[in-house]
């Protein structure tokens, strides 16, 4: 990366098609490491030393704020600062022609490379307010909400409102924002598309995470759009995701819906101030246990599930269709994946999957060896159903298939009888009492019942 004059493959770039370029991509984390390497810091910041126009100083500035939730780029800034080499940003709060936006974030920018602030150097306030933090595009619900939960009686702080606690955000944008996640019992965050790609909005999450890691403040999620939750059809992603891991959350992307998650704010607040644990209340509208879902199970299930602490992916069990612990053994951690999308409940789905294999008896080595020698016709063992010589010659096949099947053949106890599993090449196939599971090269073909 370099300033101008760049021919890459022919093409010349101009300085504002660069900046453009660096400020889309650094919005997503996995592009900022290989950012770092070539270079892009310097060439952000010798931009702003040259005192470019406003629109390329936004483009650099903003830029620089994504990159600084990277922890060796902000660490990276932090020693810059020490030695006076960011004189550029203070260089854009005094000058009088610059515009707030950008010497608001340009004070963000400060605020992150400060190391934020630690909040136990504070006395703790007696009073204490909800506070939302959202990105505006979704400004209009996030009135109704706020109005709402003050008719409720409920002391709200939004940016540009305040509250009785902390005045409204105005120009001293990251300070506020701090003080205002300081001064709260319950941080609202509203989700959505546009909050996720926002430097500032990741910001104040970030200081909201850490402050409810140490007890602060409890945080309470509202989805914003009906496609952009932790369950759509493509799930949240990236940081938000992380943050999130598998917290409880409530339906806000309709005004309905934000009069429904008002009232459950409100219950999770008085939980609080009694000092009771958090838990998601008996209602369709929160990603909740579905008491639907868990009647749709076998006992044996349900008990499963519960005992683990993973009953809430008994609608995803259904909708699967996995609803023995025999289907459970089976499971490969690609199973896991597309079963429960959450991370928090993934970790707790493996090891509940692999606690259950653990407790399955291992064939002894005689049985091994009868079943990596298993008799011609065998290896369709329901009774009643005699194999054809072509089904034959194809399992024999199976059998004999050489270097391509190293990890041999197992004998396993699945789908509620005995049967085969066969490995090869990263896939697991079965063989069980109830169909044939025939490998011919690279294609699969099921036969039987």
């Amino acid at each position: 990366l370099t300033l101008q004059g760049k021919q890459v493959y022919g093409l010349k770039i101009s300085m504002m098609g660069l900046l453009k370029a660096i400020r889309m991509v650094c919005v997503n984390d996995n592009n900022k490491t290989q950012l770092l390497e070539n270079g892009v810091l310097a060439v952000l910041l010798e931009s702003l030393e040259k005192r470019p126009e406003a629109d390329k100083r936004e483009l650099c500035v903003g830029a620089l704020l994504e990159l600084s939730f990277d922890p060796k780029a902000l660490q990276t800034l932090q020693d810059l600062e020490k030695h006076g080499r960011l004189r550029c940003l203070e260089a854009i709060v005094r000058d009088p022609e610059a515009e707030s936006d950008l010497k608001r974030s340009v004070r963000d920018l400060k605020f992150m490379i400060a190391g934020q602030r630690s909040p136990n150097s504070k006395p703790a306030r007696a009073e204490k307010h909800v506070m939302v933090t959202y990105s505006w595009s979704q400004k209009e619900l996030v009135k109704k909400l706020c109005s709402d939960l003050r008719g409720q009686g409920v002391e709200v702080w939004r940016d540009e409102d305040g509250s009785s606690i902390v005045p409204p955000m105005e120009s001293s944008t990251a300070d506020r924002m701090a003080e205002a996640i300081e001064a709260a019992s319950i941080v609202v965050v509203c989700v959505s598309r546009d909050y996720k790609d926002s430097a500032n909005c990741r910001m104040e999450a970030k200081y909201a995470k850490a402050l409810e890691a140490q007890g602060f403040l409890k945080i309470v999620y509202l989805m914003m759009e009906e496609d952009f939750t932790t369950t759509s059809a493509r799930p949240i992603g990236g940081w938000l995701r992380l943050y999130m891991e598998d917290s409880m959350w409530y339906q806000a992307w309709q005004e309905e819906l934000v009069e429904q998650s008002v009232t459950k704010i409100v219950s999770v607040i008085q939980s609080a101030d009694q000092g009771q644990a958090v838990t998601a209340p008996d209602d369709p509208g929160c990603q909740e246990v579905s008491a639907q879902a868990l009647d749709s199970l076998p006992e044996e299930m349900r008990e499963w599930l519960w005992g683990h602490g993973i009953e809430g992916l008994a609608k995803e069990f259904s909708e699967h269709e996995v609803t023995d612990l025999s289907m459970v053994k089976e499971m490969t951690d690609r199973d896991v994946d597309d079963l429960c999308p959450v991370i928090g409940r993934r970790i707790k789905l493996r090891k509940a999957v692999q606690g259950l294999r653990d407790l399955t008896p291992k064939p002894s080595r005689k049985q091994r060896s009868q079943t990596l020698n298993p008799k011609p016709g065998t290896l369709n063992p329901k009774p009643g159903i005699q194999p054809t010589p072509q089904t034959m010659a194809l399992n024999l096949q199976m059998l004999t298939w050489g270097p391509r099947a190293e990890a041999s053949l197992e004998a396993v106890q699945g789908f509620g009888g005995q049967g085969f599993e066969f490995r090869t090449e990263g896939q697991t196939l079965r063989v069980t009492q109830n169909f044939e599971l025939l490998m011919v090269r690279d294609s699969l073909v099921a036969s039987g019942s």
